[in-house]
């Protein structure tokens, strides 16, 4: 990625890196020095997430196994006894997430894994999976014990197992760190995304799974899950190079991104096609990093107030019925329309605009809305549209957050007067608690820009102006702030 300059975050690492499936272990021949791997991915800018499933191999000697054994931490059978499936590590044993004790012991075992410089964990397989039934799952009459000592079975517990898990992470690591967990689960249940982002599970590489990866996300963001994705090319089987294409351009749009295929697929990074799917992609992955504090705002307006951060045409246009079926376009956030194309050797698609005018982003060409048009895209085009009258918040070119973020643009689409604010923080810490970070105000009226901080306890760097008026750019200035924090700008 680096070499290639491809910006990138996060390297997720599945279940071959434990010694012999056993969660919370380290492969002692894949990993001689885990540490300073973790040590020089820091330096060049990765974070590494490991993924931790709660099936426990039943292995005399094994810590985890044994000291669960001896606390009475593990689900029972209906006689009373541990009872054993079988998944990755074979016969396995599964901690009652139900009990608070539980909860914490689990959390702590992730000690040894920050300590060695992990950063985030995916909890997977907690549905529960088990491998050894026909359901796939622990039986329903397999037993729970709550924390006032009452027997809670399976069929009652079983959509919030994953729940509790993804709590006893969250909760675990933010003791260890005591910065910002990042916890991804499969499994979840209402409340579940005050803890965890969520994926939509083991897709395929099918055009058909590419298409109903957006209903999927949009119906979570409807139901109050913000932070969600789905794998990038599809998990299971082998992607072709359109379809990867084809996905990269929608996926860089879900609020969680991320590229993850089964372990004996072709692979699919992004050079593994050829060079045109590289360049493609490095175009659209510097997109979305292009727009991270536009999403990071984003996601500070979920977590107030609920907002989805993908969201159906109709979320903002609900008295235009035209909106209310239309399922394979989406808005990120207010201001952005996106409309990938979702078929084989397909370069048109149908666009609906809704009412305003809308800017083609790499055009520049001005759509009135309210109607429908048929849109040209080629393979390495996507069909992205700006709302007229929108303030965009930008940044420029980086190889990983963090690493050029002091330097931003305010992206002014002109229209009707409008004003908007934005917020900054570092991101990472909980300092954003103790009222450490800074917002500003922007707002155009009758051609005139002022910008305003209204808070200023966190470091924004330098700000860039940018003013669009249709398809032309009329101005590009530096924003320096006066002695009150104010910025003013008259448009000519």
């Amino acid at each position: 990625m680096r070499t290639n300059q491809i910006p990138c975050d996060v390297i997720y690492l599945d279940i071959d890196y434990m010694q012999n499936f056993k969660v919370f272990t380290l492969h002692s021949e894949r990993f001689k020095d885990f540490k300073a791997m973790t040590t020089q991915l820091h330096s060049m800018g990765f974070k590494l997430v490991v993924v931790i499933d709660p099936g426990v191999k039943k292995e005399t000697g094994y810590k985890v196994y044994e000291e669960g054994i001896k606390k009475d931490y593990f689900v029972k059978d209906e006689n009373g006894e541990v009872y054993i499936g079988k998944v990755w590590p074979g016969d396995s044993a599964f901690p009652d997430f139900l009990r608070k004790k539980v909860r914490a012991w689990w959390g702590e075992l992730h000690r040894n894994l920050i300590e060695n410089g992990v950063d985030g964990i995916w909890n997977d397989m907690n549905e529960v999976s088990d491998m050894s039934t026909s359901s796939k799952t622990i039986p329903e009459n397999t037993e729970h014990i709550d924390d006032n000592k009452k027997t809670v079975y399976h069929k009652e517990f079983h959509n919030l197992y994953g729940h509790y898990h993804t709590m006893a992470t969250y909760e675990g690591l933010k003791k260890i760190q005591e910065i910002r967990p990042f916890v991804l689960t499969r499994a979840a249940s209402a409340g579940t995304q005050r803890h965890s982002a969520l994926w939509t599970g083991d897709n395929s590489s099918l055009w058909e799974h590419l298409e109903a990866s957006i209903p999927m996300n949009l119906n979570l963001g409807l139901s109050g899950y913000s932070y969600v994705g789905s794998d990038i090319g599809g998990f299971l089987d082998d992607c072709s190079k359109e379809l990867f294409i084809r996905w990269i351009q929608l996926g860089i749009f879900y609020p969680l991104c991320r590229n993850h295929s089964v372990i004996n697929s072709l692979h699919q990074e992004p050079w593994s096609f050829d060079e045109e799917t590289l360049n493609i992609s490095k175009k659209y992955i510097e997109l979305r990093y292009s727009l991270i504090d536009y999403l990071y705002n984003l996601f500070r307006e979920s977590s107030m107030r609920g907002t989805p951060i993908m969201r159906p045409l109709f979320y903002h246009y609900q008295d235009d019925i035209e909106t209310h079926n239309i399922n394979d376009q989406f808005l990120f956030g207010k201001d952005i329309m996106i409309a990938p194309i979702i078929r084989p050797k397909t370069e048109n698609r149908l666009v609906y605009f809704p009412k305003g005018n809308w800017i083609n982003h790499f055009t520049g060409e001005v759509i009135k809305g309210g109607k429908y048009r048929i849109q040209k895209a080629s393979l390495s085009e996507l069909l992205l549209f700006v709302k007229e009258g929108s303030i965009i918040l930008k940044n420029k070119k980086m190889q990983y957050i963090g690493e050029n973020d002091l330097n931003r643009e305010i992206h002014i689409y002109l229209g009707l007067n409008k004003e908007k604010t934005f917020y900054f923080d570092d991101g990472i810490s909980f300092d954003y608690k103790k009222g450490i970070y800074t917002e500003i105000l922007v707002r155009v009226e009758d051609n005139i820009v002022t910008i305003k901080k209204l808070e200023k306890k966190y470091s924004i760097g330098e700000l860039d102006l940018f003013i669009f008026m249709g398809n032309r750019s009329i101005e590009v200035k530096s924003i320096k702030f006066n002695k009150n924090n104010f910025f003013r700008y008259e448009i000519i």
